[in-house]
């Protein structure tokens, strides 16, 4: 459940204001959880710069996937399950795209038998989630 704070600053003293400042900042990069119909979507990698790629969630349980290499070549399409539990989206079969040059190393787009959970977030800036293992790394943005 998300909640959008309005702050109202009529008749407000500064520390007041300050204080509501900082609450919607923290609640604001918190996130918080979409439910299951809010999932449903296209999903583009952000700041990817050797692939392009796109996962698209559909209603019916399935995503689809497609990943171009840098000369914009399909390189890989690929679909799997998915399942949406408290904040996290489990897709499988899944291949990390860790944004490496699949032109250079085409093997890598052969290990695609993981099983993925990213926990979906949602801000005032859209829904978004990431796969890397540090903060903000390898994340997709939903685009629709």
């Amino acid at each position: 459940m998300c909640f959008y704070y309005i702050i109202h600053t009529t008749k407000m003293n500064k520390y007041t204001i300050m204080a509501n400042l900082l609450l919607l900042v923290l609640l604001n990069l918190s996130g918080c959880s979409p439910n299951k119909e809010n999932i449903i979507g296209k999903y583009a990698a952000v700041g990817y710069v050797n692939t392009s790629d796109t996962i698209m969630v559909n209603k019916a349980g399935i995503y689809e996937r497609k990943i171009y290499d840098k000369n914009k070549k399909l390189a890989l399409q690929m679909q799997g399950k998915w399942e949406y539990d408290n904040g996290l989206l489990v897709m499988t079969p899944f291949f990390l795209n860790l944004d490496r040059d699949i032109v250079l190393y085409p093997e890598i787009l052969s290990d695609t038998s993981m099983r993925m959970e990213v926990l979906v977030e949602k801000t005032l800036k859209g829904t978004r989630f990431c796969t890397g293992y540090l903060e903000n790394e390898y994340c997709y943005k939903k685009i629709n």
